[in-house]
């Protein structure tokens, strides 16, 4: 059921019809995600109290438990925090759950077509625009904490490895370039779209330009990115 929201988790535990879907960052996926976990849970619910095997009811119930912690974090999160995505990392996670020597072989050219999703070609939506839609739609909200400042200085910086990694890794696995993943600028084409590649990526750039006015949090290091500052 959680595949459909995150279909790079699916892939790595190896579930098939997953590898050239990209993750639900959709406007109200937390919403949508939790109604599907409570149906989830009432169907467990359902078949342990049906069910007389000891084991078979200890599991469903760890399974249950598992479903409440996940509704319970999906709405405190969405209480208290503005949703903000790494996208880069989840670019390069994406990827590299297919891209592995443990993988099989007919599975790794599925990376490209989850790739070119991520980008917003073969009708999809880029994954920034997805995320960039979900923390604007809560902008407005002055009670919600935002990232940290070193959070997202780090993400920029983590950003050239991710882009390097993909491509080396399918030139290690022969998987045909997309276009715009030979290089950061292949000649004669406009700049790499791959998400978050460089600092020109406008939603991270203005969280930078707001970041130092930001309330502290003695759990966490630096100051926290506020709303009201961007505009």
């Amino acid at each position: 059921m959680l595949a459909d929201f995150n279909p790079e988790s699916a892939s790595q535990y190896g579930l098939a019809g997953y590898d050239d879907k990209a993750i639900d960052l959709k406007a109200g996926v937390e919403r949508r995600r939790r109604a599907a976990l409570t149906t989830a849970r009432e169907d467990l619910q359902k078949k342990l109290t049906a069910e007389t095997d000891p084991r078979v009811r200890q599991d469903l119930q760890i399974m249950i438990r598992a479903a409440d912690l996940n509704i319970g974090d999906s709405r405190i999160n969405e209480q208290y925090l503005l949703p903000y995505i790494d996208v880069g990392q989840t670019v390069f996670q994406g990827e590299f759950a297919l891209l592995q020597d443990q993988v099989a072989a007919a599975r790794r050219p599925s990376a490209r077509q989850r790739l070119q999703c991520y980008v917003g070609m073969g009708g999809c939506t880029p994954v920034t625009k997805e995320a960039g839609a979900l923390f604007q739609a809560k902008l407005s909200d002055p009670q919600l904490l935002g990232p940290y400042k070193v959070e997202v200085e780090q993400n920029l910086a983590n950003t050239a490895r991710y882009v390097d990694g993909i491509r080396k890794l399918y030139a290690r696995y022969r998987i045909e370039r997309c276009g715009f993943v030979g290089s950061v600028r292949p000649r004669g084409t406009r700049p790499l779209h791959l998400p978050l590649a460089g600092p020109r990526n406008r939603l991270l750039l203005r969280l930078l330009a707001f970041a130092g006015t930001a309330r502290t949090n003695a759990d966490r290091t630096g100051p926290p990115l506020q709303p009201q500052a961007v505009q």
